[in-house]
């Protein structure tokens, strides 16, 4: 793996990780009302975040083993679902998102 492309990568998992989990950590959601789900949702991205930390730890400091974890970490961010039902979308790092609404091409950047 090209060495600029290996340190793109650590910087957007390890920095992506940590927003996530800080984002999650913050977030107002975090009282004695809240629902056993979303408690149970939430662990379950805050470990997502923090294997997307491990990956790019890893990435750095053992390659083979880094590159295998980070190619899973970017597959379980790959899908985007959304129904009615179940909504699914994770991003570490920088996300862009197009779309095609009502005649024109709207760009939205998170």
């Amino acid at each position: 793996m090209n060495r600029w492309i290996r340190r793109v990568l650590v910087v957007l998992e390890v920095g992506g990780g940590f927003a996530g989990i800080s984002i999650l950590l913050f977030s107002r959601q975090w009282n004695a009302s809240v629902p056993v789900t979303v408690w149970i949702l939430s662990s379950l991205f805050a470990l997502l975040f923090f294997f997307g930390i491990v990956a790019g730890l890893a990435l750095m400091e053992a390659p083979k083993l880094g590159i295998t974890l980070s190619a899973v970490y970017q597959a379980l961010q790959t899908p985007a679902i959304s129904s009615p039902v179940l909504t699914y979308s994770a991003f570490s790092g920088l996300e862009v998102r197009v779309g095609w609404w009502q005649g024109f091409l709207p760009m939205a950047q998170d």
